[in-house]
């Protein structure tokens, strides 16, 4: 499907009426947005090729652009070929516009780094999942405002400015902060700026636990003491990584080089944090390495 006969230019549009939908194994090209997506409940999208989208129009660029959506699944389709937009834009001008949204298996590469690979606003219960998505420059998946209960995992983000970054961008008004975001066994090694960046816009502590971030020393982060100097990608403050994955795939997650054994199971990233969690009676275990830090004990153990 190439060179969008409707007005916008658009290739393929899903209707805010159309339910139980399915778009499959088609190439969708030369169009200024591949598809325009709203769907009532249970639309999914398959196996096609977004490819070089990219001429003139609103929101023209993207290989997929939707603003209210409910039950989209988007599933093993790969983006390519975009240069003057993100590849996949969930755009909102309300929190709770996009619900039961499922990302899955897609494949994103050699698109334009000047913008996010997949950026969302809005949205209120996804999965992120199975994904392989690099690009230089640029930022693999942005959640502006208004982004609740959503789940990334076992993706491949890599490559990147930032693998996962949550910022306020002004795109709801009044502006609404994103919460309840869970980034876990996920592959975000090679990011530049951070694995998990949490700019702006995100009440609470963002859950990032179990992730690969390039290095069995867990991500830098003045809070991360272990073996500083071989430490993997940068992650955020607000963000709490504590485990970690040791190998790449991810493997051997749930490592922390601290434990304590009262609290059961306490695991940190530094003995003075360590230190300062343990009750009277408990024990501080620190696996061999360097930890770069002086500690104070200012309580019995």
């Amino acid at each position: 499907i190439q060179n969008g006969s409707s007005v916008s230019n658009v290739g393929v549009v899903i209707a805010a009426t159309n339910d139980n939908l399915t778009l499959s194994n088609i190439i969708i090209t030369q169009n200024s947005i591949g598809l325009y997506a709203e769907c009532a409940s249970s639309c999914t999208v398959s196996k096609n090729l977004f490819i070089s989208n990219n001429k003139s129009g609103p929101a023209g660029g993207a290989g997929i652009y939707t603003e209210k959506s409910n039950g989209l699944t988007i599933d093993s389709n790969e983006f390519t070929g975009h240069l003057i937009n993100s590849a996949v834009i969930f755009a909102s001008v309300l929190a709770g516009s996009h619900t039961n949204t499922v990302f899955s298996n897609n494949s994103i590469h050699n698109n334009n780094g000047g913008n996010s690979m997949v950026y969302v606003v809005g949205m209120d219960g996804g999965n992120f999942t199975g994904n392989t998505i690099t690009q230089v420059d640029s930022n693999v998946l942005t959640f502006s405002n208004g982004n609740s209960n959503i789940t990334v995992t076992d993706n491949t983000l890599t490559g990147s400015n930032r693998g996962v970054r949550v910022v306020n961008n002004g795109d709801l008004t009044p502006a609404v902060n994103s919460s309840n975001i869970s980034v876990h066994n996920n592959n975000l090694s090679g990011n530049t700026t951070a694995g998990v960046g949490v700019v702006s816009g995100y009440t609470g502590t963002l859950d990032a636990e179990n992730n690969w971030w390039g290095s069995a020393n867990g991500p830098e982060h003045a809070s991360n003491t272990f073996n500083v100097g071989f430490q993997g990608v940068v992650v955020s403050d607000n963000v709490d990584f504590v485990t970690w994955c040791t190998g790449e795939g991810p493997t051997g997650c749930g490592f922390a080089p601290v434990t304590t054994s009262n609290p059961a199971d306490g695991k940190f990233s530094s003995i003075q944090a360590a230190v300062d969690g343990v009750t009277a009676g408990g024990t501080v275990s620190a696996v061999a390495g360097t930890y770069t830090e002086q500690v104070s004990i200012n309580h019995n153990l």
